[in-house]
């Protein structure tokens, strides 16, 4: 289906489903905008032209004392007594890089190259000041945004009421990963359906990787979105659903998202390690969910993480695993993998890695005595990107902006240089501008017809290898491993290659070897279901349809403008699947 064909379902949904010709045209002149800044951001990165000398950081706590409080709708600042505006700079943007990234050089060639990216930013909000913020945030853990804004900001004195913004005179600025957040993660890997599966047996105690875990597994559901589906496997002596899930996937809104990291924090450790009971949990949850049409069409991963040898390692696992996928139907088998990740400096890794590499995924030993579990379960999807071919806008929940613009919600797209997936960019809107003529359940109904369709998918064997790396591939292509020099048959160049390579030691991608057949999106059509909440003291309500704002990731501060905003707190929470 071309873009024109897409244009024309969409005004058609919106005169079937009674949306304001108002919303259609705000949303389809912010896509428009969107794919302008991609095609510009292609096209520098493409032809870079800034030399190393040019570049310049513009940290986002410690740079750019410059600046007042403007008179461009973009808030208001209350650190800085800004009275009903925002400090923020227009001249430039600012600059962040993900924390403990393995890809400083990488990152260093991308500030230096995204650097004209400026005066597209400046020349489209000159176009239209409606535009609030713009941005890009690449693989490698980079991140440039529009227009500059700084969190290191205080009142001169608290006497001052105008006006009056001083940079902070001490503190260190925390590190960003765009690569976690939820309208990266969405535009990076489509809608999918994701099963956590974790060790808390009695080992994990050691060392604190009970809490590793916690905080990995955390982060890796705060990177979903409305679009996903998600369920969390506990696994000892026997393996479970975490007891606040149903029997089925649940979709990973807000609320819900919130609710597992809740359980997830309540897991202690205890029992043996058995691999089969844990495997089995997971395909029955499965099962339910697609004999019950609760599941995205698109990819299905399972996330399994170990600390030890299995206590029934006298069984075939791959064979029994095997067993249960053949089950499955034939169209959720062709864009399955399991990717797994043995913590602990002496974990078991030989079955393990015998499963990721029986069922297209990747294996990742992990250290417990370093952090890169967080970053390992976290962004998979940086992976899943590089087998997709995505060319069209998504949206994401609705988030509140630290900087005093409220409620907005983003819309993303991929970044690619010449054909290679490079990143993830992206614009806000003002949710209460969209809910003007329209309600919030017509929006969100709308936003979500947008952006669930499943974007076409195929990664060739031999990149898979590649990402599983030198030391942990499965001998399916070891004429890559004798010259790296050597473009692999997924025709993504070398330079880009050896950085993945680098990167995927500690990270958990998933690799489903597929055609290109197009799929439809997400099943909506699911009925609301309650869940007992007797574990949390809170009693179920009726689900709101609307966004929630996204959790922020593990490490990150509790407000972030662009795509990263305050939580709201929500004490009545309930599952829809």
């Amino acid at each position: 289906m071309n873009k024109n064909h897409f244009f024309c379902f969409f005004i058609l949904f919106a005169v079937v489903f009674g949306i304001s010709t108002e919303l259609t045209n705000k949303i389809t002149n912010r896509e428009s905008q969107l794919n302008s800044l991609v095609n510009a951001a292609e096209t520098i990165l493409s032809n870079p032209s800034t030399t190393t000398s040019d570049c310049t950081y513009n940290d986002w706590c410690s740079s750019g004392s410059s600046g007042s409080c403007t008179h461009h709708n973009f808030g208001n600042d209350q650190r800085c007594g800004c009275d009903g505006r925002s400090f923020v700079d227009f001249s430039k943007s600012w600059t962040s890089t993900a924390p403990s990234s393995r890809q400083a050089d990488t990152m260093f060639e991308e500030l230096c190259a995204s650097l004209p990216l400026d005066t597209n930013f400046a020349s489209a909000f000159t176009s239209d000041n409606s535009l609030k913020w713009q941005y890009i945030g690449f693989g490698s853990g980079f991140f440039r945004g529009y227009p500059f804004v700084s969190l290191n900001m205080e009142k001169t004195s608290s006497a001052c009421t105008s006006n009056c913004c001083r940079r902070l005179s001490t503190g260190t600025c925390p590190g960003f990963d765009p690569r976690t957040r939820p309208w990266y993660n969405v535009a990076a890997s489509g809608p999918k359906n994701v099963i956590l599966v974790l060790d808390v047996s009695g080992s994990m105690v050691t060392n604190n990787r009970i809490g590793l875990m916690k905080t990995a597994a955390k982060t890796t559901i705060n990177g979903l979105t409305y679009l996903d589906r998600v369920s969390v496997i506990k696994f000892s002596t026997i393996g479970q659903k975490l007891g606040v899930l149903p029997d089925v996937m649940v979709q990973a809104h807000e609320d819900n998202r919130e609710i597992i990291n809740s359980a997830i924090d309540s897991l202690s450790p205890g029992g043996v390690t058995n691999f089969n009971s844990a495997f089995q949990a997971a395909f029955d949850v499965l099962d339910n969910s697609f004999a019950a049409d609760n599941y995205t069409d698109c990819s299905t991963l399972l996330l399994f993480l170990t600390d030890g040898a299995a206590s029934d390692a006298y069984l075939n696992h791959v064979d029994l695993i095997q067993s249960r996928v053949d089950s499955l139907p034939a169209s959720r088998r062709a864009r399955f993998s399991i990717h797994t990740m043995a913590l602990s400096d002496s974990a078991s890794v030989a079955l393990p890695k015998q499963i990721a590499c029986g069922f297209n995924g990747i294996f990742t030993p992990i250290s417990e005595h370093s952090d890169d579990l967080v970053y390992a379960m976290s962004t998979y999807y940086e992976f899943l990107a590089l087998g997709m071919e995505a060319t069209t806008p998504v949206w994401s929940e609705k988030y509140v902006d630290v900087s005093g613009l409220g409620e907005l919600v983003a819309v993303s797209m991929p970044v690619y240089e010449n054909g290679t997936f490079k990143g993830v960019a992206g614009l806000d809107l003002v949710w209460s501008d969209l809910t003007a003529n329209d309600t919030a359940e017509e929006v969100v109904t709308y936003l979500q017809s947008r952006s669930n369709n499943c974007p076409d998918y195929d990664l060739q064997t031999c990149t898979l290898e590649r990402l599983r790396g030198r030391n942990n591939n499965c001998g399916l292509c070891p004429h890559i491993w004798k010259d790296d020099n050597t473009d692999d048959d997924g025709g993504i160049s070398s330079g880009v290659l050896i950085a993945i390579g680098i990167a995927v030691f500690v990270i958990v991608v998933v690799v489903i070897q597929m055609g290109k057949d197009k799929k439809s999106g997400p099943n909506m059509n699911v009925q609301p279901q309650q869940l007992e909440m007797s574990n949390y003291n809170a009693q179920p309500v009726t689900a709101n349809y609307g966004y929630g704002a996204p959790a922020v990731p593990m490490g990150q501060p509790m407000g972030q403008p662009m795509g990263y905003g305050a939580p709201q707190p929500n004490n009545n929470l309930v599952y829809i699947p």
